[in-house]
């Protein structure tokens, strides 16, 4: 009986040894599906300040000014060196 416990523990650790570490490791996609949303998101706010730029509701001074914040901004974020 105990020879019985003991295959049925070892396959057990085997089968947990095998599925836990894809588990417990973040998805490589998923990382990438991260960065690739904050990259649209400032995307998209470089796009706002132009258009805002472009409308007149910001001067070279203030465009300038925003441009560089959110560049600050998103290499923090992103990491990026």
């Amino acid at each position: 009986m105990l020879l019985f416990w003991i295959i049925i523990f070892a396959m057990v650790a085997g089968t947990l040894a095998m599925i836990l570490p894809p588990l417990l490791k973040p998805s490589e996609a998923l990382a990438k599906n991260k960065l690739e949303e904050k990259r649209a998101i400032y995307q998209q706010l470089f796009d706002e300040i132009r258009q805002d730029k472009a409308s007149g509701m910001l001067d070279d001074a203030q465009y300038e000014a925003a441009k560089i914040e959110l560049e600050r901004r998103m290499l923090d974020e992103l990491d990026i060196k």
